[in-house]
This record gives structure tokens, sequence and C-alpha cells, in this order.
């Protein structure tokens, strides 16, 4: 990449985070809007609408559920380290 430190490895960063934003915005904007244009195209019911933001709240939850059950095994590997060191004394 060759950025130095300093006020061009800020500029690049911002650069970069604005990038990302506006990509994540226009992926949000098409996960939200292609349940209401299905609805509207295919003459479904009006409750399909929801289902966009229900997918990001699902998605949301299980990702959260999945992180939170890897650092509660990590946990179990830890306590395991730690007592093995406690009995090695």
């Amino acid at each position: 990449m060759g950025v130095r430190p300093g006020r061009a490895t800020e500029n690049w960063l911002s650069g970069l985070l604005m990038r990302l934003s506006v990509v994540g915005a226009f992926f949000l904007g098409f996960v939200a809007l292609t349940p209401v244009l299905a609805t509207h195209a295919f003459g479904l019911d009006g409750q399909l609408a929801m289902s966009g933001t229900s997918i990001l709240i699902v998605i949301g939850v299980a990702l959260d559920l999945i992180r939170q059950l890897e650092g509660l095994l990590m946990k179990r590997q830890y306590v395991g380290f730690i007592q093995e060191g406690v009995k090695a004394k």
C-alpha cells in the first residue's frame, strides 16, 4: 500500500472507510427494498415487505450467538489451561 504513518495514513483510512460505508449502504438498501419490490412486482401479500428487515435482524442475532458460543468455548479452554498450570506448581 505504501502509506506512511501520519496525515497520509489518516487520509487513506478515511477514504477507505468512506468507500466501505457507501458499499454497505447500497447493500443494505438492496436487502431492504428487494422484498418491497417483489411484493409489488408479483402481487404478493403486503406482509412480505417486512422480511428485509427481519432477515437483517435474524442474521445479526445468529452472528452474535455464534460469537458468544465461540467465546464460551475459548473460556473453557483457558480455564483448563489455568487449572493445569496451578496443579504444576
